[in-house]
């Protein structure tokens, strides 16, 4: 009590110059000049949970975060920086949240729990100003601890043996030391006389430790709590960093005495090819050492110096070396290389069915490959048959008009997979102007070249054009006189009886040529019904008048009819 006398003796100036410096938070507004430390005071119990958990492997239960004390006694930040010890160690750690006790004067809060853990360790001072922060979560399956880090720093002497600090884990205090020391403001609590120049009026500092905490396996829902107080005064505040909550299976709990695990940043994962990670340690004046091939590391492996490049998949294993601690965890990330997608060009292009025209041809795209292989092509859910639907060569893959022409009209959207990245799609516009065809009616006629009969007259035929001209009529390798062999009038065209009639008898095989599409043909059976004359054998003969001559007897002669009949015999104009 004499030290404690002592303690309370400090000139109303000095308390006062304490006590308004525990009241300012640590945020950016006062310490703006170094974006590390971007203190930011904490808005809610969920806020600071969610902020100190992020990234972390265990699961916060809903609505079981509770903060007793003020809020203005928290601090979130993204890294903290507070300078090196003298020895050397750096006062750094990654993101996490602060609590300090500093409640301000009559901010009497007790805590019960700090209390139990000051009576354990036969310390009968009076807990004062408590903050504390609590909350369920839940961890992997088969983990059985849990781990922060942490760094203890306090307004108070390191030796004045005042205000306490705590990090319950299912109820149980492990923020203890291997010498058994409780966390106090002392020397046996491993803290250092050291004025941070970044955090002004924090005097006494622990280096950066890891506290393991062991979970009670009869639960399957865990509690942490951290809670940092004042003991027998309410003006020089006590705080506590905490960081890196992490799960794991060790078996036994407390802060531990080894140098703090490197860490990876990036830390693993898919990433691109050529990407650095860069090792560090909070563990100040630790060297790294590391491997890549997946083998444990020691202090013979690699030392590290520089950020370690990533081209293809690795594991990086790292320990944090300093003479006086035991060696580090073994860190452990596992990167993967993200693919790069391959490329082809172009990724559009067009097809035309109509054998004739310029668009029916096959259609080309180069790859860039990006250091993956060409796997298939598909469309829909057909596979393309290499060396048949397309070809392959170099970087020149060609689609085969033949494959293409059997496609429906529309867009016809080819899937290019390959061994690794997204595929790439060529669609390709497949029309067909392959033109109509144009027609005639009739395709067949007959022509008569008796000019008495009714046969003996022009032929016509009706063209359906279907979009093309009429470009001439031939009859075999002669072409058709326009306006004189045959006439159009709007989609009617006559074949002249005058040119018909100059044909043989037999089929004329009239060919219709037009702009597109294939020819059409007339067949004109042409006949001849012109009657043959009829004839008579003998045409002359002779009769002699004198009754008692041989050549007095009847003439006779044969007949040929052609088809005809015997109408009369005149001789002149007499029957």
């Amino acid at each position: 009590m004499k030290m404690n006398r002592f303690r309370k003796s400090f000139s109303l100036f000095g308390a006062l110059l304490l006590l308004v410096s525990s009241w300012l938070p640590l945020n950016s507004k006062v310490y703006a000049a170094d974006p590390v430390n971007d203190f930011t005071p904490g808005t809610s119990a969920q806020q600071l949970v969610n902020h100190l958990i992020q990234g972390s492997p265990i699961s916060v239960v809903p609505d079981s975060e509770t903060l007793k004390g003020l809020l203005k006694d928290t601090s979130t930040y993204s890294k903290l920086d507070a300078g090196t010890l003298p020895d050397s160690t750096r006062l750094t750690l990654n993101q996490g949240i602060f609590i300090n006790s500093t409640g301000g004067s009559g901010a009497a809060y007790d805590d019960q729990q700090l209390q139990d853990v000051l009576t354990g360790a036969n310390n009968f001072s009076q807990v004062t100003n408590a903050t504390a922060l609590q909350f369920q979560f839940t961890v992997p399956e088969g983990k059985t601890s849990i781990a922060v880090d942490f760094i203890f720093a306090s307004q108070e002497g390191y030796t004045s043996d005042y205000d306490v600090a705590a990090v319950f884990v299912d109820d149980v205090n492990y923020a203890f030391m291997p010498n058994g020391s409780i966390l106090r403001v002392n020397q046996g609590a491993n803290l250092n006389n050291y004025s941070s120049p970044i955090l002004s009026g924090w005097n006494s500092w622990s280096p950066p430790q890891t506290l393991v905490g062991l979970l009670d396996p009869n639960r399957a829902v865990h509690t942490l709590r951290i809670a940092v107080a004042n003991t027998d005064d309410d003006s020089v505040p006590s705080g506590i960093f905490i960081s890196n909550i992490s799960s794991g299976n060790s078996t036994t709990g407390g802060v531990t005495t080894e140098a703090l695990a490197p860490i990876a940043n990036p830390p693993g994962g898919e990433v691109a090819a050529g990407t650095t990670v860069a090792l560090s340690t909070s563990t100040g004046g630790a060297a790294i050492y590391y491997t890549t091939d997946g083998s444990s590391p020691t202090s013979s492996s690699q030392l590290y110096s520089a950020p370690i490049p990533v081209s293809t998949a690795m594991t990086i294993k790292a320990i944090a070396v300093k003479a006086g601690l035991s060696d580090s965890a073994v860190m452990s990330e596992s990167y993967t290389i993200t693919p790069q997608n391959s490329v082809i060009s172009p990724t559009s292009a067009s097809f035309d069915k109509y054998a004739a025209s310029a668009g029916y041809a096959d259609v080309t795209t180069t790859l860039t490959l990006n250091g993956n292989t060409l796997s298939g092509i598909q469309n829909g859910s057909t596979a393309l048959v290499a060396n048949t639907d397309y070809t392959v060569s170099g970087s020149t893959v060609t689609i085969k008009k033949e494959y293409l022409a059997a496609q429906p009209e529309g867009t016809t959207s080819l899937t290019f997979t390959f061994s690794a990245g997204a595929p790439q799609t060529l669609a390709i516009a497949v029309s067909d102007t392959t033109p109509q065809n144009s027609l005639i009616t009739p395709t067949s006629a007959s022509f008569d070249k008796y000019e008495t009969s009714a046969g003996y007259a022009d032929v016509e035929t009706t063209l359906t054009l279907n979009g093309n001209t009429l470009s001439g009529i031939q009859n075999g390798s002669t072409a058709l006189v326009a306006n004189t062999d045959y006439t159009v009038s709007g989609s009617t065209v006559t074949i002249k009886k005058e040119y018909l009639a100059a044909q043989p008898e037999g089929t004329t095989s009239l060919t219709f040529a037009f702009s597109a599409g294939a020819p059409q043909t007339l067949a004109i059976t042409v006949s001849d019904t012109t009657p043959q004359n009829s004839l008579i054998t003998p045409t002359s003969a002779s009769f002699d008048k004198y009754a008692a001559s041989a050549g007095y007897a009847d003439v006779t002669t044969t007949l040929t009819l052609k088809g005809n009949t015997l109408s009369s015999i005149d001789n002149g104009s007499t029957p």
